[in-house]
């Protein structure tokens, strides 16, 4: 979320600004995660020497075998929010997400 003016809250480069491997690390972001734009957290993680490309490296295997989409569809993009769902998910969430990584 921009703060007022349009600025991030947080230090970040945006895209429109990012260049060299920056810029191909935002590309590869959204042409792997199917979005439109480079998120708060990456672009922030840009401004950190060597942190986008390390954090990529690391989680961008779970995105390409779908293993990050488990745990969401589990839990939090149920659309059902009873009381008995509410149980499931604290009961199991957490040994749910461990299998899926």
């Amino acid at each position: 979320m921009a703060a007022a003016g349009g600025a991030d809250s947080i230090p970040a480069i945006p895209e429109e600004d990012a260049s060299g491997d920056i810029a191909t690390l935002y590309a590869d972001l959204r042409a792997t995660l199917g979005v439109p734009f480079v998120n708060l957290i990456w672009r922030h993680l840009a401004t950190i020497q060597g942190g986008l490309a390390w954090a990529w490296t690391l989680v961008k295997p779970l995105y390409v075998i779908g293993a990050s989409r488990g745990p969401a569809d589990a839990c939090g993009n149920r659309t059902r929010r009873t009381e008995g769902h509410r149980a499931w998910c604290r009961s199991g969430c957490a040994a749910r997400t461990a299998q899926a990584f």
